[in-house]
């Protein structure tokens, strides 16, 4: 977790990181998309909601190039970023 301190990343980044890593390796994919799941009960409007809120947010990473780990978890982070980010705006399926 030293790694991910150093790169201003969080565990889960690290961790995903690696998880699409062992996916990369074991499916001989260059591109790999992991869905994670996120609370989607973001402000006043959803106060008075009852029950579970959850969307599916993807995360594609690239291991193309045989990438370093160091920036493979930069990839995570900026693409991890990017989906709360976002995380607003409906989906259309």
């Amino acid at each position: 977790m030293r790694l991910a301190r150093t790169e201003q990343a969080t565990p889960f980044m690290a961790l995903m990181a690696a998880w699409q890593v062992l996916l990369c390796r074991l499916s001989g994919q260059d591109d790999v998309v992991v869905g994670f799941p996120f609370s989607s009960r973001m402000g006043m409007h959803s106060e008075s909601l009852v029950g579970l809120a959850l969307n599916m947010l993807p995360l594609r990473t690239s291991c193309a190039g045989n990438p370093t780990f160091r920036a493979l978890l930069r990839q995570v982070r900026k693409n991890v970023i990017d989906a709360y980010c976002n995380a607003d705006i409906p989906s259309t399926g």
